[in-house]
């Protein structure tokens, strides 16, 4: 499980798709800017974007290194789950996360 507020980005990005359950705060912007510096992914981010939205949907966020906000990579199911009381109750990752585990 891994919880994501702030910029989550290139190798960050691809190190969040290799958890299971993904939840960001409102605030987390998401984007693959390696084309922006003319490399490439190197976790196997590609495969597990188009494994969770599609292999066109991966293509686009592959190739034009924009960055897209939380609720667009929920809508797009690549994170499960976009959390918006983490930043207002000034909660942590694990804090805010901890709703989802079970003892």
């Amino acid at each position: 499980m891994v919880a994501v507020q702030g910029h989550c980005l290139a190798a960050g990005l691809e190190l969040a798709l290799l958890a299971d359950i993904v939840v960001a705060g409102e605030s987390a912007r998401f984007a693959q800017v390696e084309r922006r510096i003319g490399t490439t992914t190197l976790l196997g981010g590609a495969q597990r974007l188009a494994e969770r939205a599609g292999p066109a949907r991966a293509r686009q966020i592959i190739f034009d290194g924009d960055n897209y906000t939380a609720q667009q990579f929920a809508d797009w199911n690549i994170i499960n789950h976009v959390h918006s009381g983490c930043v207002e109750r000034n909660q942590s990752g694990p804090e805010c996360v901890s709703g989802y585990c079970r003892p």
